[in-house]
């Protein structure tokens, strides 16, 4: 069975992010960590099909809080004028 792996950089681009910010994400353990592979100094991350579906729904769930949360202040702004 062959299994598609992405980058960081090619997940954040698929949910619309920088890759610090999905990698914020991962440090703050909102999202869980993936496959890790360290060669020399540096550390690769690769994330499955099931990984990337999971950042997808995280990201969009979160701009849809900030919206919602957008929309209820400019509500209570122009009520009080």
């Amino acid at each position: 069975m062959i299994t598609t792996e992405y980058t960081t950089a090619q997940v954040a681009k698929a949910c619309g992010v920088g890759k610090m910010f999905l990698l914020r994400l991962v440090w703050s353990s909102k999202l869980p960590e993936v496959r890790v592979v360290t060669f020399g100094a540096m550390k690769f991350r690769f994330w499955s099909e099931q990984d990337l579906m999971r950042a997808t729904v995280l990201v969009a769930g979160l701009r849809a809080e900030k919206r919602l949360k957008g929309k209820a202040g400019m509500g209570r702004t122009e009520a009080a004028r």
